[in-house]
């Protein structure tokens, strides 16, 4: 399997793996200071997501949730980078906080279950997150996270039967790719992970490498090499440039490419493709590209729903 590399390049200097994560905090640290500055009404800073987690890749974004008083203005972030990582803000009001709720949602609780608090005005935030911490049964809650995503899953799937049937070449892509999404965050969170974001492929395969494995033989097709996904890939991410979150995630997706992580790479051009489909369509010779080096033929096609629908059975999820 493709290996982080042994020095991650920030923009300001390199830095070995093992003190990456220091540095990533110490960033957020040094980042809040900013917000802090900005906005007076801010009640707490939390850094989350991959940073936290440690299982980011150099190029990972550093994920900022920024809690500010109720009907206060939110900060925002426009300059990209900050001491050459880039970040990643989000910014809420407190009363949406609510731990009754979050412990409910799979992706919000898969939030709040890795944090570190860079900032609160009291300890109202820590005592927020213990009572998320406190509210959650394992038993109870994982049931129903599963259940929540298991009807993403199926939901893709039977559109991806129903488009492959009619021939809808755009909306097949969309519909198998978002499969494989939800199908890899259900299995996040099977394994006690956390799920979101177009990075859990990644997450994945370092907690459960067979399901990462399956996706992976099913979502690249027997035959295609890792060039030919690039060349792919290259024809999705012009056919959505212009669009600035989508060319922020094609930018991250090229490094992918360049520096081992193609497999993952190509997930999340096939995530931002059926995203882009979804919400106004790829150019169609972006479409015909990927259906003529994918080497999908109605017989293929068929084949795949085949091994998906057997794949999803076999992990408990009813098709």
């Amino acid at each position: 399997s493709p290996k982080t590399p042994d020095v991650a390049c920030t923009g300001v200097k390199c830095i070995p793996p093992i003190l990456l994560k220091n540095y990533r905090l110490e960033t957020a640290e040094s980042f809040s200071k900013v917000l802090l500055k900005k906005c007076p009404d801010i009640c707490a800073i939390i850094a989350y997501g991959s940073s936290v987690r440690g299982d980011y890749l150099p190029n990972s974004d550093i994920d900022i949730l920024c809690i500010v008083d109720e009907g206060a203005n939110k900060p925002t972030w426009d300059e990209g980078t900050f001491r050459g990582m880039q970040i990643d803000l989000d910014s809420r009001s407190v009363a949406t906080i609510d731990p009754a709720a979050i412990v409910e949602d799979p992706y919000q609780f898969g939030l709040f279950r890795n944090v570190h608090v860079l900032y609160e005005r009291g300890h109202n935030i820590s005592n927020l997150i213990g009572s998320i911490g406190r509210r959650y049964s394992r038993e109870t809650h994982k049931r129903h996270h599963l259940s929540v995503i298991s009807t993403s899953v199926v939901k893709n799937y039977h559109d991806f039967r129903r488009l492959r049937y009619v021939g809808d070449r755009p909306g097949i892509i969309r519909a198998f790719m978002f499969s494989l999404w939800c199908f890899s965050e259900y299995m996040l969170v099977f394994c006690d992970s956390s799920p979101g974001g177009l990075g859990c492929l990644n997450r994945l395969k370092m907690v459960h490498s067979d399901s990462y494995v399956e996706i992976l033989q099913l979502q690249n097709g027997a035959s295609v090499s890792v060039d030919d996904l690039k060349r792919i890939g290259e024809a999705v991410i012009k056919g959505i440039s212009g669009l600035s979150w989508f060319d922020t995630q094609a930018i991250k997706a090229k490094w992918m490419f360049n520096h081992g992580f193609g497999y993952e790479a190509f997930h999340i051009v096939g995530i931002l493709a059926g995203l882009r489909i979804k919400d106004g369509g790829l150019p169609t010779e972006t479409v015909d590209c990927w259906h003529e080096m994918m080497h999908w033929t109605p017989e293929s096609l068929r084949n795949a729903e085949n091994v998906l629908a057997h794949m999803l059975t076999k992990y408990n999820i009813a098709v």
